[in-house]
């Protein structure tokens, strides 16, 4: 008979091509000293896994590991949870006995989501109510996972529009016109408590928006 104990190096994870290090304990609780020991771990890719010693005699231990690269789907996941199991042979065993299961380690993820949107205007200044302006918002993936039903809105120019999923570090872009028919409201972010300064702007004026980036 024999058991199997799993460990992790490592008590989370938190972005793609991390290395996590698993530890593989077997050990000979029968009677009968079992030879061709290994161990198999298909969530991690491995298979037939040779233990040190693979020849375990009755109370006798043998170790293996193996590595795992973090990918994607891992985090957006937000864990990765497995278990590998193992067998070896008998002295008068022609087959493998039937694989036995180790324990179940799961490795949590730490996600970080985040995103940023840069707003630009198209045309430099205006000169009358009436004048379209054309503004573009720049959304980008600053964060570690995989967002899904992003959207865009400014309440100002009245824009509220949804994105496609956003991969980390990938972009979304889109237009908006907006016909400014009376006077111009200037919508200022100011640093300290993200207050919001409305004010009345003369002719000519630099347009500054406000864009919120609510994501899902």
């Amino acid at each position: 008979a024999l058991t199997l104990q799993k460990t992790a190096d490592a008590a989370d994870f938190a972005e793609i091509g991390q290395e996590l290090q698993y530890s593989f304990t077997v050990t000979n609780t029968g009677n009968v000293t079992m030879s061709g020991v290994a161990v198999a771990d298909p969530r991690i890719g491995a298979q037939n896994l040779e233990v040190t010693p693979s020849t375990l005699a009755p109370g006798q231990s043998g170790t293996a590991q193996a590595k795992y690269t973090v990918t994607q789907d891992d985090l957006d996941a937000g864990f990765i949870v497995n278990t590998a199991s193992t067998t070896g042979t008998t002295p008068r065993g022609t087959e493998p006995i039937a694989a036995v299961p180790s324990n179940t380690v799961t490795t949590p993820a730490v996600q970080s989501p985040a995103m940023t949107v840069l707003t630009s205007a198209k045309q430099k200044s205006f000169e009358k109510a009436g004048d379209t302006l054309e503004f573009s918002f720049l959304v980008t993936n600053t964060g570690n996972v995989t967002l899904t039903d992003a959207t865009v809105s400014d309440a100002r120019i009245g824009v509220d529009r949804g994105l496609h999923g956003l991969g980390v570090e990938e972009l979304a872009a889109l237009v908006a016109e907006a016909l400014l028919e009376h006077e111009v409201a200037v919508a200022r972010l100011t640093e300290e408590g993200r207050a919001i300064e409305l004010a009345a702007a003369n002719l000519g004026d630099d347009l500054a928006n406000l864009v919120e980036v609510l994501p899902v």
